[in-house]
């Protein structure tokens, strides 16, 4: 083997290792996706229910107004 077979050679291992590499970032890589994915899906599920829990307050809180503005009247 002379010296350009052995580093055509070289060469050759080198770029499979890169291959190997690129392969797992790009699988590091649909793995973050995937957690971001999830995590928004997580936020829009809190963000829906903090507003669902907002509306059932303020509902509260404007049927504690009538009641004020009703004894109010009465007083």
């Amino acid at each position: 083997m002379d010296k350009t077979e052995k580093a055509l050679d070289r060469l050759a291992k080198a770029m499979e290792e890169l291959v190997k590499v690129q392969k797992e970032q790009l699988r590091i890589i649909k793995l973050e996706h995937r957690l971001a994915e999830l995590q928004y899906e997580n936020t829009m599920k809190t963000l829906a229910k903090y507003e669902e829990s907002n509306a059932a307050i303020q509902e509260q809180l404007n049927k504690t107004e009538e009641e004020i503005s009703k004894w109010e009247q009465q007083s």
